[in-house]
């Protein structure tokens, strides 16, 4: 493994919050990163995090999402966590460097994705899709009645309800405030835009 040129990643996933430990050319200066790993913008922050780089991550939807957006070349899943726990490597930071270190010094194992992760990866892609076609179909008419200057205050609230309910899954319960992932300045989604639009006109 060339060190000159690679940057890798190590990544925990616990009661899902995905704790990321990035680390620099050198395999140093370990820098952290949290977020929610079962939201669409979590995860969404999270593959901004570890694009470009070489990840070991635990089996979990959010590892699944990550190989097939990067492929295996790049992404890791190593279904030996449980294995490090018990040698006394703590979940969450000290497990994500560990891991870390772990692809810097020794180089990621090739992993294939098992029939059940598998079905899981079809599962959610139909998930979004649904998901997708419902947010277009109950959008469709307030965008309309917003671009010919006809919407109503009401209107407005539904847009940004139905804008901030995109982001969790569905039948999800509300996340605590202080879980919720706050827009990256330069998301550039349609969502991102619209909810910008819309916290303009409000």
């Amino acid at each position: 493994m060339d060190h000159d040129k690679k940057l890798v990643a190590g990544v925990d996933i616990v009661d899902h919050r995905f704790l990321v430990c990035l680390l620099n050319e050198d395999g140093k200066d370990p820098r952290y990163y949290s977020g929610r790993s079962d939201t669409p913008l979590g995860q969404e922050k999270f593959l901004s995090l570890i694009e470009d780089r070489i990840v070991t991550m635990p089996p979990d939807p959010l590892s699944t999402i990550a190989f097939h957006r990067f492929g295996g070349l790049v992404v890791s899943i190593d279904r030996r966590y449980e294995t490090y726990q018990a040698a006394g490597i703590e979940r969450g930071k000290q497990m994500a460097k560990f891991v870390a270190l772990l692809v810097f010094h020794q180089g990621m194992k090739i992993t294939e994705l098992t029939k059940k992760e598998q079905g899981e990866l079809l599962v959610q892609q139909q998930e979004e899709l649904n998901r997708l076609i419902e947010f277009t179909d109950s959008v469709g008419p307030l965008m309309e009645r917003l671009i010919t200057g006809n919407a109503s205050p009401n209107d407005m609230e539904e847009l940004i309800r139905l804008e901030v309910e995109s982001r969790y899954p569905k039948n999800s319960d509300p996340p605590l405030a202080e879980d919720v992932d706050l827009l990256d300045p330069k998301e550039d989604t349609f969502f991102a835009r619209l909810f910008r639009y819309l916290k303009a006109l409000t």
